[in-house]
């Protein structure tokens, strides 16, 4: 149950689908404080909403192109309509942006049950909201930064390994774990059997992972259908950098599966280049191509991003890398689409 005082709602840690069109002002002030709210379906965690500080920063910069189209959530979504349809993309792995008045507030992700250790007492939440209320009745004229930076400012109400109090956006990135959630009444019980407690790719505990574990827990989840057969259907359609697509796949998912442990900018960066794409000085120009392209020949648009990832090493783009998730979700090739999704996360979380 949410608790509402002098106007300001406290949601709970876990919405229903079924809730989610009545709390949609009130999912809009949490992502603007920069909290995560989680969603279940049939009582398991299946997506949620993540704050603006949580979006790579090349992903929000796309809303800006007048040439893509991009999925988005907006309020007036949530007041037309029901959000199945929405979180049943994003438990797929089609993740979209969320935006209020042409300002993205966040995203709606795929997701895993919170991690019991950072998910807040009531107590704790209670004092956080009833500091951020305060802080908004100081600072009426406060920005979304300045609201974020002052929730941030309050720790997340725990002690981390070295004994220090964790940001709350560090505590939000550590969030995702996978035992199960029942939710009952609005009540989120998470099962906390230790044999429960998934592991990343690298065979590491999530217990232990880094404060940019969920952008990699991300990358583990695998969407219906088959990448392969997708990537063929774009060869059929004339598309000759299929190989090369097969190959980045492989490269990017061992640097997600490696985490920190691998050197983005040498190791990762070094295998991108041996692929044979020649460098392009120019590789803005041909991103921008690419988005001129998507709506009359995808398959040179798909050319073009594929180049411009390709020549815009030591840097990862994630911004290219979800132009081209994008592209093969507007394809009807969810698979693909979903696994450039969760490459895009995860390369910007480890790079970052």
């Amino acid at each position: 149950m949410s608790a509402t005082k002098q106007g300001y709602t406290v949601l709970p840690a876990v919405l229903p689908v079924s809730a989610l069109k009545a709390q949609a002002t009130a999912i809009f002030g949490a992502l603007e404080v920069g909290r995560v709210i989680y969603v279940s379906k049939y009582g398991q965690i299946v997506a949620a909403f993540r704050p603006y500080a949580l979006v790579p920063g090349d992903v929000a910069a796309l809303r800006s192109s007048p040439n893509l189209d991009l999925a988005t959530l907006s309020a007036s979504n949530f007041s037309r309509e029901g959000l199945s349809r929405q979180i049943a993309a994003a438990e797929a792995g089609l993740p979209c942006i969320v935006e209020k008045d042409g300002h993205v507030y966040g995203m709606l992700t795929p997701a895993r049950a919170p991690r019991p250790e950072v998910v807040p007492t009531p107590v704790a939440v209670s004092a956080v909201a009833e500091a951020i209320l305060e802080y908004h009745q100081r600072n009426p004229q406060a920005s979304i930064d300045d609201a974020m930076k002052f929730a941030d400012s309050l720790g997340a109400g725990d002690e981390d390994g070295n004994g220090a109090s964790q940001p709350a956006t560090q505590a939000i990135a550590e969030s995702d774990h996978d035992s199960s959630v029942m939710v009952n009444g609005g009540t989120a019980v998470l099962d906390v059997n230790r044999e429960n407690v998934a592991t990343d790719a690298a065979g590491t505990d999530e217990v232990g992972a880094s404060a940019q574990a969920w952008p990699r827990v991300a990358a583990s989840f695998e969407a219906n259908g088959s990448v392969d057969s997708e990537l063929d259907d774009w060869r059929t359609k004339g598309s000759d950098v299929e190989d090369t697509v097969r190959d980045a796949f492989k490269i990017l998912g061992e640097a997600v599966a490696a985490g920190r442990a691998v050197d983005v900018h040498g190791d990762v960066s070094g295998r991108l280049m041996e692929l044979g794409i020649h460098k392009d000085p120019k590789q803005r120009l041909t991103v921008l191509m690419g988005e001129q392209l998507e709506s009359t020949d995808p398959v040179e648009a798909r050319a073009k991003y594929v180049q411009a990832l390709l020549t815009d090493v030591p840097r990862l783009d994630v911004g290219v890398m979800w132009r081209l998730g994008n592209l093969a979700r507007h394809a009807d090739n969810p698979a693909e689409a979903a696994r450039w999704f969760r490459l895009a996360f995860a390369c910007g979380s480890i790079s970052g």
